[in-house]
């Protein structure tokens, strides 16, 4: 079964603590990308995570 893809539109604390903990946690799915509005932050995300980041 393929898994689902999730980006993630802002690096915020619950997206940190809950929604992120709970898409690793899945076997069914996987984290593709973070965006934020500062490209710092969507890195900083993106290599505690390893996935791929946006900024605007």
């Amino acid at each position: 079964m393929d898994s689902i893809r999730f980006g993630i539109i802002g690096c915020s604390r619950i997206a940190k603590r809950s929604v992120i903990p709970a898409i690793l946690k899945s076997e069914f799915a996987e984290l593709k990308m973070i965006g934020s509005r500062t490209v710092d932050k969507a890195k900083e995300f993106s290599k505690e995570f390893n996935c791929q980041d946006y900024g605007t």
